[in-house]
């Protein structure tokens, strides 16, 4: 009998999470910008996932939020190590990232959150704003924009990666007023 809840459970857990990919993977993407990084990120939240369904209970965590809080601790473990492989390059707090988690996958709505970007995305020049809204839509890769706009790769590369940066410090000087 308990081979057959762990085997429910399992196929619980892979349905959900194919079924939550665009969600789970909007919230990952909302902190952590490299595609390649985000798809490692998403496989090893799978992996474990998997390899825990067994440990899932239904009847004291919804299934999402358990699968969410996975992905967390991915995205958290991911941005610690590239803090530490780049001590100059800031990165985003704890709270941060529960913040967007929450967001993207609509646990909670977080209007600090959500204010605070429009606010930092305001204060860019209008092109810049227009390229971050462009690398995020749906479908969208960055060698795609960078044909469109005229950009080489590694120029686009640069430019959102320092777009993304001034966002940060922006956000977290908002979320830490």
């Amino acid at each position: 009998m308990g081979e057959r809840k762990s085997e429910d459970q399992t196929s619980a857990v892979a349905k959900y999470f194919g079924q939550s990919q665009p969600q789970l993977r909007a919230a990952v993407r909302a902190v952590v910008f490299n595609p390649t990084d985000v798809d490692d990120i998403l496989q090893d939240v799978a992996v474990t996932a998997m390899e825990k369904a067994a440990q899932y209970d239904s009847t004291r965590t919804d299934i999402g939020a358990w699968i969410a809080g996975i992905a967390r601790i991915h995205v958290r473990r991911f941005l610690e190590q590239q803090r530490k492989r780049r001590t100059n390059q800031p990165t985003f707090s704890s709270a941060f990232v529960d913040a967007a988690f929450e967001h993207s996958i609509g646990e909670v709505e977080t209007p600090a959150s959500l204010t605070a970007l429009r606010d930092c995305l305001r204060r860019l020049d209008p092109e810049q704003q227009q390229l971050l809204l462009r690398r995020h839509e749906p479908e969208m890769s960055a060698t795609r924009l960078a044909r469109e706009t005229g950009y080489t790769d590694s120029r686009l590369s640069r430019t959102l990666n320092s777009l993304y940066a001034v966002l940060m410090k922006c956000i977290q000087s908002h979320l830490n007023q």
